[in-house]
């Protein structure tokens, strides 16, 4: 609320960091970057271990929550060191398309052999399930590391 003072200064408490407007959620200050921190790692650890991809609302929601960490941080008045807290979780979430495939797929759209794609898989974004599993990426993303080479990968 505000507080009249003498002078005519008007003094605005400032918003809570979360507020519920109807069937909306509004996240901000230390609890955006909070929740970015948990949703970035939940998120992380479900796809490292199940080979899950999130949804694309949870991702957009991901990518939300990140910009208003980072904004968070820097209207507190951090310096840019602070802001590297504020993990980053790999490739954009609008790249990724959801369709998971192989490691012979993905030497097949590259035009190499299975073992040089199994040498880029961390470039690729790729991922296993647990240490004995075969690699696993997404088609989007291995789509825009071709495109972003001009198609010449090899």
């Amino acid at each position: 609320m505000t507080e009249l003072r003498r002078g005519g200064h008007v003094r605005l408490e400032a918003p809570p960091d979360v507020q519920v407007l109807g069937s909306a959620a509004v996240i901000s200050g230390r609890a955006a970057v909070d929740t970015y921190r948990v949703l970035a790692e939940g998120i992380r650890v479900v796809r490292t271990r199940d080979g899950i991809t999130p949804p694309r609302s949870l991702q957009l929601a991901l990518a939300a929550l990140k910009v208003a960490a980072i904004a968070a941080q820097v209207g507190n008045g951090s310096d840019t060191a602070d802001r590297t807290d504020v993990r980053d979780s790999g490739p954009a979430a609008s790249l990724r398309t959801g369709e998971v495939i192989g490691l012979v797929d993905v030497a097949r759209m590259l035009r190499l052999s299975e073992r040089q794609a199994r040498r880029r898989a961390g470039e690729l974004g790729g991922w296993k399930r647990h240490p004995r599993a075969p690699w696993q990426f997404d088609r989007g993303l291995v789509a825009t590391y071709i495109n972003a080479a001009g198609g010449t990968i090899g």
